[in-house]
């Protein structure tokens, strides 16, 4: 047993017998402390492992919905470049013939 818990053991035993118990009877009560609180200590930390792996799990699904927002705009980019590209390459070949008109109209005119 650890020095604290032996001089928290005492000390109980000493305020119970303050309280008016005997020796015998503060010591059973001061036992029952010490467990009832090692007992509250021990739930406290299931409820903290709890607490933590359930902020783990959210966590978690608020990356997956992240990531899922942003395969979604990287598609709609994606799908909006090859737009802008099949447009840019038309008003490229738009231009050329446009050029070559001019050309041929310069050239017969």
């Amino acid at each position: 047993m650890a020095m604290k818990q032996k001089y928290d053991r005492l000390y109980l035993v000493d305020q119970f017998e303050l309280l008016g118990l005997d020796n015998t009877n503060a010591r059973k009560a001061a036992e029952v402390a010490t467990g009832v609180r090692e007992e509250l200590e021990d739930m406290m930390t299931d409820v903290q492992r709890d607490i933590s792996s359930k902020m783990t799990e959210s966590q978690k699904s608020l990356i997956a919905e992240s990531r899922r927002e942003f395969d979604q705009f990287s598609q709609s980019m994606e799908k909006r470049m090859q737009k802008d590209n099949r447009n840019t390459i038309i008003s490229i070949l738009l231009g050329c013939t446009a050029i070559a008109a001019s050309i041929l109209i310069a050239t017969f005119h």
